[in-house]
């Protein structure tokens, strides 16, 4: 699927994924737009869950198999961010 958790564990872990979010139909379609905006990094692909065949699955699986790993959203120093911002913070 396509939930905001999930792609946020997805970036973390920097993992490639293929989405297929739920539908309007069986959601607020807010899947929808989570696979929307990150279709354009190299790291997912998405499947629209109305149309998309067996044949459709297995290509877009060997695409991403073949495409390197992007680390374009691991943020490896967001602990240290973290720690700045509440050291920052608890100054105040």
């Amino acid at each position: 699927r396509a939930g905001a958790t999930t792609i946020c564990e997805l970036c973390t872990l920097n993992k490639k994924a293929i989405l297929i979010p739920l539908t309007r139909k069986a959601s607020r379609g807010d899947q929808i737009k989570n696979a929307r905006y990150v279709a354009k990094h190299p790291n997912f692909s998405v499947l629209d869950d109305d149309s998309f065949t067996e044949n459709d699955l297995i290509k877009e699986i060997f695409s991403l198999i073949e495409k390197p790993l992007s680390n374009a959203n691991k943020n490896t120093d967001a602990t240290q961010k973290i720690v700045e911002i509440l050291v920052k913070v608890s100054s105040k």
